[in-house]
């Protein structure tokens, strides 16, 4: 019993089930959620260019565009990992969304409220968590 329980136990961790954060999953996500962000982003912008569209409902496109973009995060970061997507997921969204606020800090310098950014880092890790249980579970 305690044979057939150790090569259950090997064939587990030779799939990577034993909950580990997997850094070069995250980073894939995080690198294909913004590769998404910046393509999504040059087509509204040459859309906007090219069209008589109003300027009123793109922040809403933008948002979801970047809402979207934290999920694909997850998703990525869960489908390369294997296992444990929802941790790896998570972890690529928050460190997604936690980037995207430096970049837009270090861009445009002025104060970010607290409870603003812990709002979004919530929702990054949130997504990511969401992507992420998705991702794993793709065939």
């Amino acid at each position: 019993m305690q044979a057939r329980q150790a090569i259950s136990d090997f064939g587990q961790k030779a799939r990577g089930a034993d909950g580990r954060v997997r850094p070069g999953a995250i980073l894939a996500g995080v690198l294909a959620g913004f590769l998404f962000a910046a393509v999504a982003t040059g087509i509204l912008a040459v859309v906007y260019v090219r069209t008589s569209l109003p300027e009123s409902p793109l922040s809403w496109v933008v948002s979801s565009v970047n809402l979207l973009s934290v999920a694909i995060a997850g998703l990525v970061a869960g489908r390369r990992a294997g296992t444990t997507g929802w941790l790896n997921g998570g972890l690529a969204g928050f460190a997604f969304t936690f980037l995207a606020i430096l970049i837009s800090y270090v861009l445009f310098p002025q104060a970010i409220p607290i409870l603003a950014a812990a709002a979004k880092l919530g929702i990054g890790l949130g997504l990511g968590l969401l992507g992420g249980t998705v991702g794993v579970n793709l065939v």
